[in-house]
């Protein structure tokens, strides 16, 4: 069982994500990020494009089998100059609560791809040497502020760490 549960583990480090990485819907832009090995190939089939300069933002109509989910802006960035440390494709796309929902449907059909969990970037930054574990602890001060100095706190423990 424990043997299971070790392979598992590991097929999910090696396993492409994304998530919404902006706030709350609905919201002007919305902003969805893939990171991993396949995460160029999602971006190509999705815009219809084969043809993609790295770090170069472009307009493009956002498809899944055909049918238009939303026009907007696209990039690949790729590894290891990226914040995980992988390939990355972003796509800022319309914040209603519809079209989210249908790309990250879109995203969840390609195979070796996964929505991530909560954490899952900060761990694959951490691990692809990103960020220090005094980083991920600081971010995580910085992500469960609710007053202005526990803000402060939390940036002033980052750069202790640097």
């Amino acid at each position: 069982m424990l043997e299971a549960y070790a392979v598992l583990r590991h097929l999910r480090r090696y396993c492409t994500i994304f998530a919404m990485s902006s706030g709350a819907l609905p919201a002007a832009i919305s902003v969805i990020r893939v990171s991993g090995k396949e995460s160029r190939r999602c971006l190509e089939e999705l815009t219809g494009r084969e043809k993609i300069l790295p770090r170069e933002l472009f307009y493009a109509n956002i498809r899944r089998d055909g049918e238009l989910i939303d026009r907007g802006m696209a990039v690949f960035l790729p590894g290891p100059k990226t914040s995980t440390g992988e390939d990355v494709a972003e796509f800022y796309v319309h914040g209603s609560r519809a079209v989210v929902d249908c790309l990250l449907e879109a995203l969840a059909k390609f195979d070796n791809v996964q929505p991530a969990k909560a954490g899952e970037f900060t761990k694959r930054a951490f691990f692809n040497g990103k960020m220090t574990l005094h980083e991920v602890h600081s971010l995580a001060y910085l992500l469960a502020a609710r007053t202005q100095r526990q803000r402060r706190l939390a940036l002033h423990m980052n750069t202790l760490g640097k």
